[in-house]
């Protein structure tokens, strides 16, 4: 059963500046936007779309990334963060661009929330063209799906064969695939949204996530945050290498149109 009421939650949450400090520290976040990043490093000047970016994107605000998103909150607050790039709110499963005018795309920890994912990636494909490639990434193994998925507001894991089928039929070809994260991130995450359900019903939301406004314990917070998910990140890169990829629990995909 979909938790409906998480993207308003979510919506509060990321409206607190404190919010997004600490979310750009995830361990997660940070592994994934390491390894995307790294597929984008030689790319210059050409026009790179970024799908379902929200307030913490892959990319930085370069002039030649365009970065989307259905949520205006999401929008406004990056492009006053960030600045630089452009910015457009729309449904990624109707985008509103012109067929091949882009060169790359990236959609990172999107496609399992979109509930037509098939309409998501026949788009993606027509707004790009032939010459360059686009990144996915995807939670992976219909068998890991459970409350944590359901919490965060994901309609489906995916297997490599029916994904692979997915972009066939939307005239993607697979180069490459990536392991991003293992089966530690699904410990983790199962027991990180079961302590939040958990202190939910305890407490008032308004306790749960408070703002804090004296500068010094934002910055403890923020600080002993960025170390414990420094020190998790390196467990859990070395968990994504050390398990095979059938129990990859995140897996990234670069594609090429044919």
């Amino acid at each position: 059963m979909r938790i409906d009421s998480q993207p308003k939650k979510f919506q509060a949450l990321f409206e607190q500046r404190q919010y997004l400090s600490l979310k750009n520290h995830l361990y997660n976040y940070r592994l994934r936007k390491a390894a995307i990043r790294k597929q984008f490093q030689n790319i210059i000047g050409e026009r790179i779309l970024e799908i379902g970016c929200g307030i913490s994107p892959i990319m930085d605000g370069r002039p030649n990334v365009v970065f989307f998103d259905l949520s205006f909150a999401a929008v406004q607050i990056l492009k006053q963060n960030q600045g630089g790039g452009q910015y457009v709110v729309a449904d990624a499963t109707h985008q509103p661009f012109k067929s091949s005018v882009f060169s790359h795309s990236i959609c990172s920890e999107v496609m399992e929330h979109i509930e037509n994912d098939v309409a998501l990636i026949h788009e993606i494909s027509r707004v790009m063209n032939p010459t360059g490639y686009a990144v996915l990434t995807v939670p992976h193994r219909n068998a890991y799906f459970s409350y944590d998925d359901t919490f965060v507001g994901h309609y489906r894991r995916y297997e490599i064969r029916e994904l692979a089928g997915l972009l066939d039929s939307a005239g993607f070809s697979v180069t490459g695939i990536e392991k991003i994260l293992g089966p530690v991130e699904k410990a983790a995450m199962l027991i990180a949204t079961r302590l939040y359900a958990e202190l939910s019903i305890r407490k008032p939301e308004s306790r749960i996530s408070p703002t804090i406004s004296h500068p010094a314990a934002l910055q403890c917070l923020d600080g002993l945050f960025e170390f414990a998910n420094t020190v998790f990140m390196a467990i859990a890169w070395l968990d994504a290498r050390i398990f095979p990829r059938t129990l990859s629990t995140v897996l990234l995909l670069t594609m090429v149109k044919v």
